[in-house]
């Protein structure tokens, strides 16, 4: 980096030293201190035949940035270490020509007071006073023969943020998409062939209903959610309660064939395969009939960002996103989901721990000290498990044949070692795919939570609890409208409706993740729908084009429509240099051991929604299909909802 104009570089330096300075201008201009102080006219006017004289001996060397000012004293002859790289650095100035050293001097002051604003004129003087006296013991000093000043750039960069996250949009007229604004058109149509058939009357009553529609389309809450949309979730929540579609019932007693205890709902009709992986580790892989997909579970342990270097968080977060992109570049994946669930902790992996470890021999006072810990441990303890379920098509091509279990084992044996390791690099710690036991146990817990003592008391006492699909449901089950009740336990899930505005840090979940005393157990689930290069750019493009639309259709366009046409030409320009599109979502669960909680745990995820910055909605009239789909199965809801959410989208 050069403090150096480029025409005044070539006045004073003379050929050479204006290419090395411009190759250093070059280096710098993509480095994180590119903004560095030019020397003022007049000094370079005063003091322009010394500094080609004195340039003229010595070399210029530019390196990266560093922060801090620094004055180095430095006999001639000596081999130069560079402490503070990143300005103009002068070897050997003699001292008899002071006036370089003055200019010097003034110029690493400059650079302190553009890279320190809040610095005060007083301390910039109390600086300058302490280098004119060095100088000046310099220059007296027999010893001391030379001087070396260097002065960098304060570049201390923020936090890393993320942000520009963008719904898909259509175009049309009056806030309405594409089918909103043709269903409009058509409307206008039928007004006026009405008046041209029928008499003016007629045509009015057809006016009034176009305009009663319209108005629940445009009609929004909060949410994003049209009168007609909540109009619609009424009444089918109503059929369903009418019919007794609510209530579920398995067991001997119940409605599940064979007295079995099966899964109620979108997971009902699911099967459960295990194989082996090329590693030797086996999976389970579940099998949706409705969607025609396939569901590999794979467990982590996230190293978590405690005691950790926010470098090294921003290279998690990196790579995360290279590992959903990728996504995008996998034949085959349909979804990805990943859930994060809090629960109490049994101590029975600690007692257990403790039992195999103890020495029989140890004093007395620690043993009495371990079961102290032991006994008091599980109260107010809690555990942090994560699930990554990955959607596999089942017809791997477009007019492909439809693939059996055997084949999606065979093909995932080879790519799962791959998809873990890929995990590993993301920061999810160590990745193993789940094996039809682990998963049979988490999905038995999840909807009866009292069960998660006897399972932990069966894996200390060195026994495997043998569940199979069919007995992990609920044995009763009953949905209402905001909520959930299943066997020993009530939930409320929620729904995201709208993503952080504006840029948010690395760590903006972080409170929504962590335990909470009010909710027993909580199950956060990111839902990512990768989308293949083929189609990310025609998304793209057509999401511009309407964020265009919007702003050019009005003389006054809002603040908002500008700033959506900022963000889809950036995310524009970000797919064309090769970044990936993923669809997204989020579902947040809460569930209790006793109605009295209720009340608490619903304040409790309002309040973490607020923190995270994040526009939560309870999934009214839909708990049970939202509690399934929050949990890590691998379900795609949009393939279960009989209107297409891209139809809905453009209303």
């Amino acid at each position: 980096m050069c403090w150096l104009p480029e025409p005044w570089q070539a006045y004073l330096l003379g050929p050479p030293w204006s290419a090395v300075c411009h190759r250093a201008m070059e280096a710098a201009r993509d480095s994180p201190g590119r903004k560095v102080l030019l020397v003022a006219v007049r000094a370079l006017m005063v003091t322009a035949q010394h500094l080609r004289r004195a340039l003229a001996r010595h070399r210029a060397v530019a390196v990266e940035p560093k922060p801090l000012v620094v004055a180095r004293l430095k006999a001639p002859g000596q081999p130069l270490r560079l402490v503070a790289p990143g300005a103009l650095v002068l070897q050997q100035v003699a001292a008899e020509e002071p006036l370089l050293a003055v200019v010097l001097r003034r110029l690493a002051l400059l650079v302190l007071q553009e890279s320190q604003p809040a610095l005060r004129w007083r301390q910039a003087r109390r600086l300058d006073r302490l280098l004119r006296e060095q100088h000046r013991a310099l220059v007296n000093s027999p010893q001391v023969k030379g001087v070396v000043l260097m002065a960098a750039v304060e570049t201390r960069p923020g936090p890393r943020t993320y942000g520009n996250w963008q719904r898909p949009t259509s175009a049309g007229i009056f806030g309405l998409g594409s089918v909103g604004t043709g269903l409009l058109l058509a409307g206008l149509i039928i007004v006026v062939i009405t008046v041209m058939v029928s008499d003016l009357l007629h045509a009015m009553v057809v006016a009034a209903l176009l305009g009663v529609s319209m108005l629940a389309v445009l009609i929004k809450d909060a949410h994003g959610k049209s009168l007609i949309a909540r109009a619609g979730a009424r009444i089918a929540w109503w059929s369903t309660r009418t019919r007794g579609l609510n209530i579920y019932r398995s067991g001997p007693l119940g409605r599940s064939l064979w007295g079995t205890y099966q899964l109620p709902g979108l997971a009902a009709p699911t099967r459960l395969s295990e194989h082996a992986d090329s590693y030797g580790r086996r999976f389970a892989l579940l099998y949706t009939p409705a969607t025609g997909s396939y569901s590999v579970i794979i467990g982590t342990e996230p190293d978590g960002a405690a005691l950790v270097d926010q470098e090294q968080i921003d290279i998690w977060v990196a790579d995360w996103g290279h590992w959903l992109a990728n996504l995008g570049n996998e034949p085959g994946i349909e979804a990805v989901s990943v859930t994060i669930e809090t629960a109490p902790d049994s101590g029975t992996r600690l007692r257990r721990e403790v039992s195999l470890n103890v020495d029989p021999e140890a004093p007395v006072f620690a043993q009495e000290m371990l079961r102290e810990v032991v006994d008091r441990y599980p109260a107010g303890s809690s555990t942090v498990r994560a699930f990554v379920a990955i959607t596999f098509n089942a017809v791997s091509r477009s007019g492909g044949r439809k693939r059996k279990d055997e084949d999606m084992g065979r093909e995932l044996a080879a790519r799962l070692p791959g998809l873990t390791a890929g995990l590993q690099a993301t920061g999810a710690g160590a990745a193993h795919p789940l094996s039809a036991q682990e998963l049979c146990e988490v999905i038995r817990v999840a909807y009866d939570p009292a069960a998660a003592v006897l399972i932990d008391e069966a894996h200390a006492a060195g026994e495997v609890p043998e569940l199979s699909w069919p007995d992990v449901g609920p044995a009763a089950a009953q949905a209402s409208w905001d909520g959930y009740q299943h066997d020993s336990a009530f939930s409320c899930t929620w729904a995201m409706t709208q993503a952080p505005r504006g840029s948010v840090q690395s760590g903006i979940l972080a409170r929504l993740l962590a335990p909470h005393r009010d909710v027993d157990r909580k199950r956060m689930t990111l839902l990512y729908r990768p989308i293949d290069a083929a189609r990310a750019a025609a998304i793209v493009e057509a999401d511009l084009r309407a964020a265009e639309f919007r702003m050019t259709s009005t003389n006054k366009p809002a603040a908002r429509d500008s700033l959506a046409v900022r963000a889809a030409s950036a995310t524009a320009q970000e797919e064309a240099s090769g970044a990936g599109l993923t669809q997204f979502g989020m579902l947040v669960t809460a569930t209790v051991t006793s109605l009295d909680k209720e009340a608490d745990a619903r304040a409790a995820i309002d309040n973490l929604a607020a923190t995270a910055r994040l526009r939560l909605r309870p999934v009214y009239g839909s708990q049970d299909s939202a509690f399934a789909a929050a949990l890590p199965l691998g379900l795609v809801l949009p393939k279960h909802i009989k209107v297409p959410a891209e139809l809905r989208d453009k209303l």
